[in-house]
C-alpha cells in the first residue's frame, strides 16, 4: 500500500505540520532582528570613534602607522539561513540555538606586500575592536560574548539564540566611487532622499552590494589573518537552485536541518553540507520532484545522501575548500549510517506501511515528535506511484497491448453493442 504523507510535512490546515513546527516564530525572528540592529548601531558608533576603544598599534598594521586614520564607517548585510530563508527552530535547545548571521563590511585602504593586497587594518585588531565595542552593550542588555569563533564574533542574546557577526574588508577607494556613482544616479532622477540614504545608511544598498569587486573582499580570520572570501557566491548559488527547482528546495532544506537537529545535540554536519547534498540531488534529476509531494522528494533525496556523505564534499562556490573539513572517519560513518536509516524509515513509511498510524510512527522515529500525530493527514494511494510511466517505451508497449486487446475482444463486444443500439 502506497501512502501520501505530504500533508504531514506541509499543509495549511489547523492540524499543523512539520514545516510549521520547525519554522522560527515571528516573535523569535523579531527578537533576533532587534538584537542585530542594536549590535549594528553599537558598531557603527564605536568604529567611528575607534581611538576611544582600541590603540592604533593594535587596530592597524605596523606599516600603516603613518597612514591617516579617519573614522571607520562599516556597512552591514545579513547572511546565512535568515538570508536564504531556511532558518529552523532547533529540536534540542538549549544547547542548540537559533542563530542569525550578519556581515560587517569595513571600507579601508589596502596595502600591497610581495604582490598580494590586504587591508591596512589588522584582522586581530578588528576582532579586538569589535569585541570591546560590544562588551558594554552586552552588559546593558544582559547578553554575553560567546566563545571566540575563528571567523566571527558571537553575541549570545539568550540561552536559545545568538547573533554571529563576520568581519569583512573592502577597498575604500573603490567603495567610495561606487557610492558616489549610485548617489549621482539618484540625484539625476531628482531622488534626493535616495541619494542621501545610499551615502549614509547602515545596511548595504542592494545594487552597491552586487557591484563590489568580489576579488578584493577579505574575511577576517583569527588564526589565518585576512582570507579572500565573497559571501555573495553562496547566496547566489542557493538562489539559483531555488529558481531552477522551486521553493520545495527551501522546504526540504528545512526538513533535513530539522532531522539533523533531532538526531544530534551537536554535529559537524553543517547546514551548508546538507544543502549541497539536496541541491546535488535536484540537479541530478532532470524530471524534478512533484511540488505537492514533499514526502517523495524527501525519500528521493534521502536515498542519495549516504553516497553523498561518503565522498569528499567540495564547497560549491570556493575551489579547494571542503564542507567536510575536519570530519573524522567515525563521524563520517555516523552521518552515513544516520542518512541510510532516514531513507529506510521514510521508504517504509510511505511505501510499506500497513496503516497511516504506522507511517506516522516511522516518520516520528526519523524526524521526532514535531511530525504531527494526525493520521488523517495521510492519504492512501489507490494507484501505484506514476513515476514508472516516465518511460516512453513503456507507454508505447501499454498502448500496443490495449489495441491488441480490443481486436481480440471484437467478436465479444459486437453482440453487446447490437443489444444497446
Amino acid at each position: 500500500m502506497a501512502l501520501n504523507a505530504h500533508r504531514l510535512f506541509e499543509n495549511q490546515t489547523t492540524y499543523g505540520s512539520f514545516h510549521s513546527a520547525i519554522t522560527v516564530t515571528e516573535n523569535q525572528e523579531n527578537q533576533l532582528r532587534a538584537a542585530r540592529d542594536d549590535i549594528r548601531s553599537a558598531l557603527k558608533r564605536g568604529l567611528r570613534d575607534w581611538a576611544d576603544v582600541v590603540e592604533k598599534a593594535i587596530l592597524f598594521e605596523d606599516v600603516a602607522s603613518s597612514f591617516p586614520t579617519p573614522p571607520l564607517r562599516p556597512r552591514f548585510h545579513m547572511q546565512g539561513s535568515f538570508s536564504y530563508r531556511t532558518q529552523v527552530e532547533p529540536a534540542q535547545f538549549p544547547p542548540q540555538q537559533i542563530d542569525l548571521d550578519d556581515g560587517l563590511f569595513l571600507p579601508v585602504s589596502y596595502l600591497t606586500n610581495n604582490g598580494a593586497r590586504h587591508p591596512v587594518v589588522a584582522s586581530k585588531g578588528l576582532f579586538a575592536a569589535v569585541e570591546r565595542i560590544l562588551l558594554p552593550l552586552c552588559k546593558t542588555k544582559g547578553w554575553k560574548l560567546g566563545d571566540p569563533k575563528d571567523s566571527c564574533v558571537r553575541v549570545e542574546i539568550s540561552q536559545t539564540a545568538h547573533v554571529d557577526v563576520a568581519l569583512y574588508a573592502i577597498p575604500d577607494a573603490q567603495f567610495a566611487q561606487l557610492v558616489e556613482d549610485a548617489a549621482a544616479a539618484q540625484l539625476q532622477k531628482g531622488l534626493v532622499d535616495n541619494a542621501a540614504r545610499i551615502r549614509d545608511e547602515v545596511e548595504f544598498d542592494a545594487d552597491l552590494y552586487r557591484r563590489i569587486s568580489g576579488s578584493e573582499i577579505m574575511l577576517a580570520h583569527r588564526k589565518e589573518g585576512w582570507k579572500p572570501s565573497d559571501p555573495r557566491k553562496l547566496g547566489d548559488w542557493y538562489q539559483t537552485a531555488v529558481d531552477n527547482h522551486g521553493s520545495q528546495v527551501r522546504r526540504v532544506s528545512k526538513y533535513l536541518k530539522g532531522w539533523r537537529d533531532f538526531q544530534w545535540e551537536s554535529s559537524r554536519l553543517s547546514s551548508i553540507a546538507i544543502m549541497a547534498g539536496i541541491v546535488a540531488a535536484y540537479d541530478a534529476d532532470p524530471q524534478g520532484f512533484e511540488d505537492s509531494r514533499d514526502d517523495l522528494a524527501i525519500l528521493s533525496i534521502a536515498k542519495t545522501l549516504p553516497a553523498f556523505l561518503s565522498a569528499r564534499i567540495d564547497n560549491p562556490v570556493v575551489d579547494g575548500q571542503r564542507l567536510d573539513e575536519g570530519w573524522s572517519a567515525d563521524q563520517r560513518n555516523e552521518y552515513v549510517a544516520a542518512a541510510s536509516s532516514l531513507a529506510n524509515l521514510v521508504r517504509r513509511a510511505i511505501e510499506m506501511s500497513a496503516s497511516p498510524t504506522e507511517a506516522v510512527r516511522l516518520l516520528q522515529e526519523a524526524f521526532g515528535q514535531r511530525i504531527p500525530k494526525h493520521e488523517d493527514l495521510i492519504e492512501v494511494e489507490a494507484l501505484p506511484a506514476p513515476a514508472v510511466v516516465r518511460s516512453a517505451e513503456y507507454r508505447e508497449q501499454v498502448a500496443a497491448a490495449a489495441v491488441s486487446d480490443v481486436r481480440q475482444a471484437g467478436t465479444a463486444t459486437r453482440p453487446w453493442s447490437s443489444r444497446n443500439k
